[in-house]
């Protein structure tokens, strides 16, 4: 998987060097996908939305702020991920599965 990679970015290398411009209208591009998401639109548009689960018998409520913020005990967090890894206690969990948005 290493050399697939290190082949590919040898090759975009030499590509960049013949035809600079287009190479670089790409790569911005692409960093332009990349910056937004489903999800991050999803967070921005449910602003003061409520998300509830049952969880081994007691139920856990998160409110979305917008732009990537959560509250969830009087406490501010990044993202649903970090709240469902303090809820479950799994380091390897999504919070978007846990809380039933995927």
């Amino acid at each position: 998987m290493e050399l697939k990679k290190a082949i590919k970015e040898f090759h975009e290398e030499k590509i960049e060097s013949y035809f600079p411009s287009q190479v670089s209208d790409r790569k911005n591009a692409k960093l332009k996908r990349k910056k937004t998401s489903a999800i991050d639109s999803y967070t921005l548009k449910n602003r003061g939305v409520y998300y509830t689960r049952k969880y081994k018998g007691i139920n856990y409520s998160v409110k979305c702020l917008g732009d990537k913020l959560f509250v969830y005990r009087n406490r501010k967090y990044k993202s649903l991920t970090s709240i469902a890894k303090l809820i479950t206690g799994y380091s390897n969990i999504s919070g978007h599965v846990f809380f039933g948005l995927r």
